[in-house]
């Protein structure tokens, strides 16, 4: 019968999904949405949904007014 010295367990073994974590934080489609986004923000093309947002906005923001008033 061989004894064979324990193995010792690495320090930072419990550590290696925070490791991970922060060396690939983005998943690759999120990088590839981000840079598709960026390279439309540089053309100059208009972002789709915006002047809707901003008129729900403007409604809003009238209807509190004139409930408040």
């Amino acid at each position: 019968m061989t004894d064979q010295p324990p193995t010792r367990q690495r320090v930072d073994g419990s550590m290696s999904l925070l490791v991970d974590m922060s060396a690939a934080a983005l998943d690759p489609a999120y990088a590839d949405v981000a840079r598709r986004a960026e390279a439309a923000r540089s053309s100059g093309a208009p972002r789709p949904g915006r002047p809707v947002r901003t008129v729900s906005l403007l409604l809003v923001i009238g209807a509190a007014t004139g409930v408040a008033a």
